[in-house]
């Protein structure tokens, strides 16, 4: 709160002892006094929460290939891609085949099926039976089809080869979350992000990026979605800003026993110089008070209910009386 400070520019002056020291067979050292001078005008204040995270890229696909033997590979890492652009491919004659095979056990299924309800003697089961049968190799063909799509990977949106696991006479096998188009399994909000992985390719989003970070519980109450961000490479002076995505509402505990919560911090805007998996500092403005006029509270003396200041006019000290407003900080 401004008070009755607002409108005058105000010289500060703060005392402070310095500490005494005490050694044996020596007397008490006389304490020093030091003095700090300070312009006050109107400023900005911010409370924050500090943590540490990791630079994670914004989009993450872990890309599997169908089983086979692998016959081409068309990009090294930090190749940048464009969706559905052609990544790897496995021999599709096997591939081809089943889809063959299931689509003439389709055929003679539908087949089976029109004879009985054409013959006029079947009975309902026997109906029922044989559509059952028509559903299972149709559901057998889709599949066939899905396993050869797979057959050539590619990726699913545009962004940069993180990591190629492949080379071509290698024989793939099929792991969790391949699909078909050779999609694999694409995470979002640098989720499940790691510097290796078993995939065949990883396809990370270029420029956009999210930090993985987390609080302790005495901070998480304060933090929200929406608050804004400073975040800051380590090693490096430059700052960059973002947004809180998520807060965590279960706790994980870390390494030291104490309970953290888990936090999502989008980062704003593209960056090209920023490298995932790079350690950064998050500081997240839970609170701002903008336009105040603000003293530090060591300048500030409260005696028989009365706060004042020393105020510098014309090179004399002048005690100052003042209203406070709130502490920050």
């Amino acid at each position: 709160r401004r008070g009755r400070v607002l409108g005058v520019a105000v010289v500060l002056i703060a005392i402070a002892g310095a500490a005494t020291w005490f050694l044996v067979g020596r007397p008490q050292a006389t304490p020093a006094t030091s003095t700090q001078t300070l312009t006050i005008s109107a400023s900005t204040l911010k409370q924050t929460v500090t943590a540490s995270g990791t630079l994670e890229p914004e989009r993450r696909a872990d890309l599997s290939l169908p089983s086979g033997t692998v016959t081409a590979v068309r990009v090294v890492a930090g190749d940048q891609v464009t969706a559905g652009e052609t990544l790897a491919a496995i021999d599709p004659t096997a591939l081809t085949i089943a889809l063959s095979s299931a689509q003439a056990d389709l055929s003679a299924a539908r087949s089976t099926l029109s004879d009985l309800r054409s013959g006029g003697t079947a009975s309902t089961a026997a109906i029922n039976a044989a559509s059952a049968t028509v559903q299972v190799k149709q559901n057998a063909v889709t599949q066939a089809k899905a396993a050869l799509a797979s057959a050539t990977l590619t990726a699913p949106f545009d962004g940069v080869v993180a990591e190629v696991n492949v080379a071509v006479g290698d024989t793939s096998g099929t792991s969790s979350g391949s699909g078909g188009s050779g999609q694999g399994n694409a995470t979002g909000t640098g989720q499940g992000a790691s510097n290796t992985s078993s995939a065949a390719i990883v396809l990370i989003s270029q420029g956009t990026f999210t930090v993985s970070t987390s609080v302790s519980s005495g901070d998480v109450a304060s933090l929200k979605p929406g608050l804004q961000a400073v975040i800051t490479p380590q090693g490096s002076s430059q700052t960059v800003y973002g947004t809180v995505a998520s807060v965590g509402v279960i706790a994980t505990a870390a390494t030291s026993g104490s309970a953290t919560f888990p936090v999502v911090v989008d980062v704003t805007g593209s960056h090209d110089d920023l490298r995932a998996g790079s350690t950064v500092s998050v500081e997240i403005v839970t609170r701002q008070l903008t336009d105040v006029i603000a003293v530090p509270t060591q300048a500030l003396t409260t005696a028989d209910g009365e706060t004042t200041v020393t105020k510098l006019v014309d090179g004399k000290e002048v005690e100052q009386t003042v209203t406070t407003g709130e502490v920050v900080g």
